[in-house]
């Protein structure tokens, strides 16, 4: 029996759910902020939430599109006095996202 993740009232396969713990992964190593190792792992669930449900809801993502999502949530969330990185950096984030994706 395959369980379900239940998200904002949506169903996410078990596949969904293994995608969101690489996302989180993903984000935690790239530490925007510079949060770790002093705050706790699930500092950047909201971003990564949104990063998640962006990747879900979009088919045959490029990673320039990615890259600017990531920057615009962090950003919101943020602000450009606290985050300070560029689409650069983001896109480097959106390949290791979209490497896991297609596989």
């Amino acid at each position: 029996m395959v369980n379900n993740i239940v998200e904002n009232g949506k169903v996410l396969s078990q596949n969904n759910g293994n995608k969101f713990a690489y996302i989180t992964q993903i984000v935690n190593d790239w530490d925007p902020i510079g949060f770790f190792p002093m705050a706790p792992k699930d500092e950047y669930i909201n971003e990564i939430k949104r990063i998640s449900e962006f990747v879900c809801s979009n088919h045959n993502l490029q990673v320039q599109s990615l890259a600017q999502a990531i920057n615009k949530i962090f950003v919101e969330t943020f602000g450009t006095d606290v985050y300070d990185e560029d689409l650069e950096q983001c896109a480097l984030m959106a390949k290791r996202i979209l490497s896991v994706e297609r596989e």
